[in-house]
């Protein structure tokens, strides 16, 4: 290994992700479907960064989410995790197409999430540990400027309208009844009111 690409002991996802932790601030990030030589690695930490992710696209399979790989390859660490100790970001939930932005300063870790055209929070009541192993979700409707200028930190959350759900699969179905939507997908769970 060079001086700069760790080695990549093996392919399990807690491996992996302190891998790209430590990989992904030399360049910035990347999708993980591209080759890495027109980045800014030299042509044997290209060599060796295309060597590792080879064998993460063999061994990822066994890992809760298979598709984390393009988030970490792209964002390295999640700045949700810095902020709430503990937190560990292991499934992928709509809050990717935000860059899996939270909202600062709220008691409990938080992922902002779009579908639909509504946003709402999702709030992890179980704190800490890996979310595929959380027990309980709390999902908000949420509202704030969008666009260009996307700050996190300007979102409203309607704490009235709270749902509790157990299975963070469930999430995008969630996010699609809170917008109204009736043509949901045949087999989709919708809350029952009072849920």
């Amino acid at each position: 290994m060079t001086g700069r690409i760790p080695e990549l002991r093996d392919t399990e996802f807690a491996t992996v992700k302190d891998w790209f932790v430590q990989v992904v601030p030399l360049v910035g990030g990347w999708h993980a479907d591209d080759g890495v030589s027109d980045l800014d690695f030299t042509p044997e930490e290209a060599g060796e960064v295309s060597a590792a992710m080879a064998r993460i696209f063999r061994g990822r399979g066994n890992w809760q989410d298979p598709d984390m790989l393009y988030d970490l390859a792209a964002h390295g660490s999640f700045e949700v995790e810095k902020a709430y100790p503990g937190f560990q970001l292991d499934v992928g939930l709509p809050s990717r197409r935000l860059g899996h932005a939270y909202i600062p300063g709220r008691e409990l870790p938080n992922l902002l999430a779009e579908d639909s055209g509504q946003y709402v929070v999702v709030e992890f009541p179980d704190r800490v540990g890996p979310v595929s192993g959380h027990s309980v979700f709390v999902m908000k409707k949420a509202s704030g400027p969008v666009g260009e200028d996307f700050d996190p930190s300007a979102f409203v959350v309607d704490e009235e309208s709270a749902q509790e759900f157990d299975d963070v699969y469930k999430v995008e179905a969630m996010i699609r009844w809170f917008a109204g939507d009736v043509a949901l997908d045949d087999g989709d769970w919708v809350p029952e009111p009072g849920v």
